[in-house]
């Protein structure tokens, strides 16, 4: 495989997969040195396969392989003068090492890991899966000093930025083909301030983060318990403030602009209920009003109406019509 192809690979969505040659070329030309060694690295049967998108001055990639070592050399670093920073969240892992100015032993599910590629470190992986984001140097240049190195590190999960890297990460790798440029802009500015909190000496209890960086996260983290409490019918504006630590005049702030923190949640309701009329057909009416956080059958038929112009039962008998013509026009097809 030619080695501009990788790069090729890596702007698709779609997981591509490599042998050991595919992978170990993958790895030289965008990052470093790669070796295999020992009893456990069995070339013939190594598998990795890899998923990424671009997006401006970062790549977030989606890696998973099985044993194998990777070394970003001193002789490396001097030669091609690469220097992206690497953040990496192991979705799973069973004891990989990581081999820098400071041992990280034990790589465990869940570890948040950061590289600078200016800084010579090596890794033993056994079978892993990983988010990876890559950020251009430049990108934290307004943040801190790009010009010094920074050795490999593992962030703590006390550190009240580790749980929000992770989410976002995660929340970028499963959605951003989803997501509107402006959306996937405002997580790549938290993430990018975030991590900048991280490479800094003090530790602060709140992240430090833009204006905009926190109006997002307040939007992120209410939208979050909104969901997780969409059952429960006696949620009120007091306690999504009190559950987030904000006022209601931040509760408020934060959901003007989508007619109100209820209105919202109401919206939110209405589309999960959308989704099981048509996914659990004999479940009541009555069932589908208590599970999406409706006081009564009669109340989530009224506000059903008013946003879709047809009642719950009528949606549920016209989706099932038009699922039923599309099956008898693939089974036509098929038939011919």
């Amino acid at each position: 495989m030619p080695l501009n192809d990788s790069f090729h690979m890596v702007s698709q969505s779609q997981l591509q997969r490599f042998d050991w040659r595919q992978w170990q070329a993958f790895h030289e030309q965008i990052s470093g040195d790669v070796i295999c060694s020992g009893p456990k690295h069995d070339l013939a049967a190594f598998a990795g396969g890899i998923s990424g998108l671009f997006f401006n001055g970062v790549v977030l990639g989606d890696l998973r392989a099985n044993a194998h070592s990777f070394q970003r050399s001193t002789q490396r670093i001097g030669k091609d003068g690469i220097s992206f920073f690497y953040l990496q969240h192991f979705r799973k892992a069973f004891g990989s090492q990581i081999k820098a100015f400071k041992e990280i032993d034990d790589i465990r599910s869940g570890d948040l890991i950061f590289h600078d590629l200016t800084v010579p470190f090596e890794t033993h992986h056994t079978d892993f899966e990983v988010s990876t984001l890559v950020f251009q140097r430049d990108i934290l240049s307004a943040y801190v000093d790009v010009d010094r190195g920074y050795p490999s590190f593992r962030i703590s999960k006390e550190r009240a930025e580790h749980g929000l890297l992770v989410g976002l990460i995660e929340e970028l790798r499963r959605t951003a083909p989803l997501m509107d440029r402006r959306a996937v802009s405002s997580v790549l500015r938290c993430l990018t301030e975030l991590l900048a909190n991280v490479l800094t000496p003090t530790c602060h209890q709140t992240p430090l983060v833009s204006e905009e960086g926190r109006h997002f996260l307040q939007m992120r983290a209410a939208h979050k318990l909104l969901q997780q409490h969409i059952s429960d019918h006696t949620l009120s504006s007091t306690e999504v403030a009190k559950a987030l630590g904000i006022s209601r005049a931040t509760v408020y702030r934060l959901f003007e602009p989508q007619g109100g923190v209820m209105q919202t949640l109401k919206r939110m309701r209405l589309a999960r209920a959308r989704q099981i009329l048509v996914a659990r057909p004999t479940l009541s009416i009555q069932r589908v009003a208590e599970t999406c956080g409706f006081k009564n059958a009669h109340h989530f038929s009224r506000a059903f109406k008013q946003e879709f112009d047809s009642s719950p039962g009528e949606y549920r008998k016209r989706s099932a019509a038009n699922e039923g013509e599309s099956a008898s026009r693939y089974i036509s097809w098929a038939l011919r």
